[in-house]
């Protein structure tokens, strides 16, 4: 029987510069303890910087480092007394409110990027919301507003946007009130805010002047309103709306949406992101804004419009790996096992004609290959009937799009996704969940894959314990003259995007290099008679030559992404260190010896996490700094470098389809002719999309 949770009433909270202060009805009880459950992980942490002032008084010191409170989230309080009996706070308080007044802004702490705020849910009980503050202030104050984006456009170096901002009502005199346009950053943890200069066309209408390098060259910026209190209190809220041509012109195939950034390189594009929010990105021009792809993919749009039989092409499968670019994924070896199996004549492979990978794909599938952004592929992409892949099915379009007539047939595609890794030591965001409406029929690979996709959201009918296809390519090869480990350092969403000279001071390259450069390493090496190999994530391939530029020894070697495939590595390597990538885990299937080099442990814990305990995992041995890497590898070379017995034990009854998944896959996709979305969209998607085509 589930023991009754009892609750301590709230009278009264407080803030001052660096404490809440919650005053309790009756007395706290006795070996008080506060405590924080992260909502989504239902993960217990103690929060440690707290204080009693008095028998019911208890101060949160959100000045200090609160470190437990890991990445983004809500964070329910409650209290364990010394006989482990379990409290909840209730604000009594909470109903006479406003939802302004049930917030209370605690700021940063410590190494989390994001905002705190203590505030009282709908039921009265008091939580924590970290997270960035135009998201808080936006999503949850429910302050109710009026807004729109009712132009953009270029003027030489600077965006000009004309803003239409009315609060509908507001507890305060509204002549107490000012108001400053501004962009806001999302997706990031910088929360980075960049102010105009503004002129105020009347009393809604504001025209507010940026210069485009202020935008940087990476970033997701939302357009939005500060409004300041006379107390000072600052609320960030986002501007979501635009004009309907604004809208039409994102669904005009071919369309220029961008403006040519003054920096580089680079452009700001005009999208809207999945919610259908307007935001301006600041990204890197790619191949499809090229006059060249541009002109494809309007002759693909007239051919399409003619409706011509002999050029109207046969609902196809479309097959592809990561931004297109790759040949050596799950994708790749489905394919692959398709042509050698002659199953799936509907099957194509989509990959960029630059490629180093794309004549390797031709020789493999001839005509079923197709060239991304030719004419033929925005054909077939218009036509496609499902997309197979092992990545984000917008990478089959591109890298950085949000949205658009193309983006929306993707969406509407069913994706038969086939997992591009073991989820164990990363959480994935809200694109990977069920409620992105992206993905249909998943293939897992192991039992916590399958509980980690069940904690997506996904049912049992999306799910496929098949395990994955490039697991039939691993082959028993003859030991190497000389023993290879392969160092695979994964990415990491606060580096991938810093510019050359912030890279090379960042902890990231620091820690490498210490690693490579490390004297008893190279000892190590010699007297083993074995290579150490680095090898980049693609999310961080660009970076490469940084690292090689730091190389001189025989030993070591730093391979070029473009050379050597992943697949082939791990393949042809006796044992890998790692930190939290999932290619630990087609080591482990391989009976192969695991290093998790965890550097930044802590730091990952709280922008990232993941679903096991990252010190006490299944397989291999966990370090911290060179020296444990070091005695790591001594271990396993003294061992034979292998796993243990009961690792391997572990293996053997914990993953799926250790061979032969290729065919139960084929089998399994090929068994439905006519795909359709499992996860639908919404009424409310299709009733916001309606209400724009009118």
């Amino acid at each position: 029987m589930t023991e009754m949770i009892k609750k301590i009433e709230v009278s009264s909270i407080e803030k001052t510069d660096s404490q809440v202060i919650i005053t309790t009805i009756q007395n706290l009880p006795d070996g008080f303890e506060l405590y924080a459950q992260k909502r989504a992980w239902k993960v217990d942490y103690l929060v440690e910087n707290t204080e009693i002032l008095a028998p019911n008084v208890v101060a949160i010191n959100y000045g200090q480092n609160m470190s437990q409170f890991l990445g983004r989230g809500i964070f329910d309080l409650f209290a364990i007394d010394e006989s482990e009996s379990r409290y909840n706070f209730v604000d009594v308080n909470y109903l006479s409110k406003t939802p302004v007044e049930r917030y209370h802004d605690m700021g940063k702490s410590g190494n989390n990027p994001f905002d705190y705020q203590l505030y009282s849910r709908t039921d009265g009980r008091l939580a924590i919301i970290v997270d960035p503050k135009v998201q808080t202030d936006t999503n949850r104050l429910a302050i109710k507003y009026d807004a729109t984006i009712e132009k953009i456009f270029e003027r030489g170096n600077k965006i000009v946007v004309v803003t239409q901002f009315k609060l509908q009502e507001w507890s305060f005199n509204y002549d107490n009130l000012s108001f400053e346009p501004a962009m806001f950053v999302l997706r990031a943890p910088d929360q980075s805010v960049i102010k105009p200069v503004t002129e105020r066309i009347d009393e809604t209408h504001w025209q507010s002047t940026y210069d485009k390098a202020s935008f940087g060259e990476f970033g997701q910026w939302a357009f939005g309103m500060i409004v300041r209190r006379q107390d000072n209190r600052e609320f960030y809220l986002q501007i979501r709306g635009t004009t309907r041509e604004e809208y039409q012109l994102q669904q005009d195939i071919g369309a220029k949406t961008w403006y040519k950034s003054s920096l580089t390189g680079i452009i700001l594009d005009k999208q809207f992101m999945s919610n259908r929010a307007f935001i301006l990105r600041a990204r890197p021009r790619t191949q499809l804004e090229s006059p060249k792809v541009r002109m494809n993919l309007k002759i693909a749009k007239l051919i399409t419009a003619m409706k011509r039989n002999d050029s109207e092409p046969v609902p196809k499968r479309l097959v592809f790996e990561r931004e297109a670019w790759f040949a050596q994924d799950n994708a790749f070896s489905l394919f692959t096992a398709a042509i050698n199996e002659s199953r799936g004549d509907d099957l194509l492979y989509v990959i960029n004609p630059d490629s180093p990978a794309f004549e390797r794909a031709k020789e493999i599938g001839g005509d079923k290959v197709i060239a991304q952004y030719s004419v033929r592929y925005f054909l077939e992409l218009m036509a496609a009937k499902e997309l197979v892949t092992s990545i984000f099915p917008l990478e089959l379009l591109s890298l950085y799009k949000t949205s658009g007539a193309l983006v929306d047939k993707i969406r509407h595609t069913p994706v038969y996704y086939l997992g591009h890794g073991v989820l164990a030591l990363k959480r994935m965001g809200v694109d990977y969940r069920r409620s992105s409406k992206l993905f249909d029929r998943v293939v897992v690979g192991a039992t916590f894959d399958y509980e980690a996709h069940k904690h997506l959201g996904f049912k049992s009918q999306n799910l496929r314990k098949i395990g994955y296809p490039r697991w039939d390519t691993f082959k028993n090869l003859p030991a190497n003259k000389e023993r290879k480990i392969l160092f695979f350092p994964t990415w990491r969403g606060w580096v991938d995007k810093l510019n050359d000279s912030e890279f090379v001071t960042s902890e990231y390259f620091q820690k490498i290099q210490e690693l490579m450069q490390s004297k008893q390493l190279q000892e190590f090496l010699e007297s083993e008679n074995a290579v150490f190999e680095v090898f980049l994530h693609p999310n961080m391939r660009r970076f490469t030559p940084l690292l090689m530029d730091g190389t001189a020894n025989d030993n070591i070697r730093v391979l070029n992404p473009d050379e050597v495939s992943i697949a082939q590595l791990e393949n042809e390597s006796d044992l890998i260190i790692s930190d939290y990538s999932s290619v630990v885990w087609d080591f482990a299937v391989q009976k192969k010896p695991v290093i998790f080099y965890q550097f930044d442990r802590k730091q990952y814990q709280t922008m990232v996490n993941g679903y096991f305990d990252l010190t006490e995992l299944p397989v291999g041995s966990v370090a911290e700094d060179v020296e444990g890497v070091l005695n790591a590898l001594q271990h396993y070379f003294d061992a034979g470098i292998s796993m243990t017995e009961s690792e391997a034990e572990w293996v053997e009854a914990n993953f799926y389809g250790l061979s032969g998944s290729a065919t139960a896959i084929l089998d399994d996709l090929l068994s439905v002719e006519t795909p359709e979305k499992i996860t639908t969209r919404d009424d409310s998607y299709v009733a916001y999309e309606a209400a724009w085509k009118k």
